[in-house]
């Protein structure tokens, strides 16, 4: 991981950026936000915010209107959550 390394505060930083970057309508930064925290959490294996990075970039996805690409990464969410053991039931 050399060259990657970022304090453990650093990891959710994007990821609350990109929430209100959302919030605000900033669509296209948001998703540049998550997709980097998508990219830090693959790193380090944090398979919990995985699994929430791309649940977030799902809720981007259907704020513009990209049906299709918001299903696929619900999804995989999903998927990631279920791996994980909760079942959101």
């Amino acid at each position: 991981m050399e060259g990657t390394w970022r304090p453990a505060g650093c990891r959710s930083f994007p990821q609350q950026c990109g929430k209100y970057c959302q919030a605000a309508g900033y669509y296209a930064r948001a998703r540049s936000l998550y997709a980097e925290c998508l990219s830090i959490f693959r790193e380090s294996n944090n398979r919990t915010g995985i699994a929430w990075s791309l649940n977030y970039q799902g809720d981007v996805a259907r704020d513009q209107g990209d049906i299709e690409s918001a299903r696929l990464l619900y999804e995989e969410s999903l998927d990631t959550f279920r791996e994980l053991g909760d079942r959101w039931e």
